[in-house]
């Protein structure tokens, strides 16, 4: 019977293990490029296929209550009888309106102050309030029973969370939430560069940031000037770097070690022709790369939720 269990466990980590690694190719490739805005598109359709879902989405909500949704659909499924675009946009409806305070999983992040990845069917009941049942009504209309969440950012009230959904009574498997909290990793690391490239980009443009449809503080709608050749990875380091950070912690909040920082900063020195970190930062503001102060995430050693801080 130990054997036994002991191959399903093995065959489980496999099939984990298998999932992941697609998402690490995946990952690397937006690493390597300078993005400016979250690539929701490409992150989406990877979610779908990883967890079978009907759809994927980033949901955010900013201090100031502004809140919103950006979503990509699965060919073919039914959306609870509407089309893909009519889901959507009745997505991003229940997204904006009062419900939101009452969906599940807004109210388990609030009440637990946790960063992990969570599935609508694993919240107790005690955490839902008396118009949860409305959420989950209004969630079934579009064919979303199930969701799965992984929090991106988490601020109070403000937050950036990936969200799949699916149709159908059955939750999340056990090997879903696996494979979702060793993805999450992954996506920060995105979503950390996409902020800290941004930063750079938005003091690029003339005026500041032009008016857009991107996530707030993340995207960026129009040109950016030359990246001087760095790659997304090299600019997000230079971003900390101008910041005043060590190779350790630039490290800490992109996630990486030092050793990975020292890499890209040699990297960083023989594209801009310099061999100090003064004439980097230099060139970087000359070149319109760098913000002119910072705010660049990091880890909060006082909660949960440090690492999910921008």
């Amino acid at each position: 019977m130990c054997v036994a269990s002991a191959r399903a466990y093995g065959e489980r980590v496999s099939t984990v293990d298998t999932r992941v690694a697609q998402w690490v190719d995946t990952a690397a490739q937006m690493l390597s490029a300078p993005l400016t805005e979250f690539p929701v598109e490409v992150i989406g359709r990877a979610l779908i296929d990883s967890f079978e879902a009907d759809y994927a989405a980033i949901s955010w909500r900013t201090a100031d209550g502004r809140s919103g949704l950006e979503s990509v659909t699965r060919p073919g499924a039914s959306h609870g009888g509407h089309s893909g675009a009519d889901a959507a946009a009745l997505a991003v409806t229940a997204a904006t309106s009062a419900l939101l305070d009452h969906h599940p999983l807004v109210r388990w992040f609030l009440a637990t102050d946790s960063a992990a990845p969570q599935s609508m069917r694993r919240v107790p009941e005690a955490i839902r309030s008396d118009r949860s049942a409305e959420a989950l009504e209004l969630l079934h209309g579009i064919g979303s029973d199930q969701e799965l969440s992984i929090p991106l950012l988490l601020r109070g009230v403000s937050h950036h969370v990936m969200v799949v959904g699916r149709a159908g009574s059955a939750d999340f498997s056990n090997e879903d939430m696996a494979v979702a909290r060793r993805v999450q990793p992954l996506l920060l690391s995105v979503h950390r560069q996409v902020h800290l490239v941004g930063m750079s980009a938005l003091e690029s443009l003339p005026g500041g940031r032009s008016p857009g449809t991107g996530l707030p503080g993340l995207g960026l709608p129009g040109p950016r000037r030359s990246d001087l050749g760095l790659s997304g990875r090299e600019l997000a380091v230079l971003q900390l770097l101008a910041s005043g950070r060590t190779a350790g912690a630039i490290g800490w909040a992109l996630g990486c070690s030092g050793r990975t920082v020292q890499k890209h900063l040699e990297h960083v020195y023989r594209k801009l022709d310099v061999t100090d970190r003064i004439n980097a930062v230099r060139i970087g503001r000359e070149a319109g790369l760098l913000a002119a102060q910072t705010t660049p995430p990091g880890r909060n050693p006082s909660g949960p939720r440090a690492a999910l801080r921008p």
